[in-house]
């Protein structure tokens, strides 16, 4: 589930990218989901949707959440 927020997340901690979309966690413990994002526009579409899962209909504050983060090397660029 999606919920659409013109505004967007206020503050991020985290931020992903996978192709043309950005993933980012903001102070919050939301998930947060954009496209569009390229290099020429960083921030994507502008249109942001904050991520509901089954798992956690909750948020967790950033505090006390455990980030696992992994280092992809790309021949890409």
């Amino acid at each position: 589930m999606c919920i659409f927020s013109p505004d967007g997340p206020s503050r991020l901690v985290s931020i992903s990218l996978f192709r043309s979309s950005g993933f980012a966690l903001d102070c919050i413990g939301n998930l947060w989901m954009t496209n569009g994002v390229d290099h020429h526009h960083p921030y994507g579409n502008s249109v942001w949707y904050r991520i509901c899962t089954p798992i956690n209909p909750g948020t967790t504050p950033v505090e006390q959440a455990t980030v696992k983060l992994a280092l992809f090397k790309s021949d890409i660029l």
